[in-house]
């Protein structure tokens, strides 16, 4: 294969998205709006869900009508074609948050709560030396829950360590679960 000129390499790699990418990404800042236009009126659980319905589910029936018509006509193996491809085979994992108001449309909540453990990893590679990633694994689980239910994680965790010492290993702990605790102490 001939070295690419500067003139083919415009050619092999669009200075720009082409205009199935920009198709699609306006479907997708569609379905965003639809999620902050019910972040911006508040709704939770089955408000939520409804309100999906209503607004999210045409956009994604279109969506999901014209990433069929795209299929045929892409090269399965181009960037666009693996985009579609995708998209098509994550549908109904996508399609889900829908029907469940306490699903969100991706899963930035769950990236945020491990970004952490991404970071931290290298610093962790000697925990496991001496038997402490299992101990370590548990803590950081507790405090990422903590985090999720608005709770104070070393305030939880400190409280958990301090009251599971006092039970019996057989004792019901489900009153130290992170939104159990929260409400309790908000009930104070």
């Amino acid at each position: 294969m001939p070295t690419p000129t500067p003139a083919t390499i415009r050619f092999m790699r669009p200075a720009r998205p082409t205009g199935r990418a920009h198709e699609a990404l306006a479907r997708i800042r569609l379905l965003y709006a639809v999620e902050a236009d019910a972040k911006a009126n508040g709704l939770t659980g089955t408000d939520l869900a409804a309100y999906r319905q209503e607004h999210a589910r045409p956009v994604l029936q279109s969506f999901a009508d014209w990433l069929a018509q795209e299929v045929p006509r892409v090269l399965p193996k181009s960037r666009i074609g693996e985009a579609i491809g995708y998209a098509v085979n994550q549908w109904p994992t996508l399609v889900r948050y829908v029907q469940d108001g306490r699903l969100t449309i991706d899963n930035a909540p769950a990236e945020q709560a491990i970004r952490p453990l991404a970071v931290g990893r290298r610093n962790w590679l000697q925990i496991a030396g001496d038997g402490g990633l299992r101990s370590a694994a548990v803590l950081l689980s507790m405090a990422a829950s903590a985090k999720r239910h608005g709770v104070n994680p070393w305030a939880y965790v400190q409280h958990i360590l301090t009251a599971s010492a006092a039970r019996q290993r057989a004792a019901d702990f489900s009153d130290l679960l992170p939104d159990v605790w929260a409400q309790a102490r908000a009930n104070r």
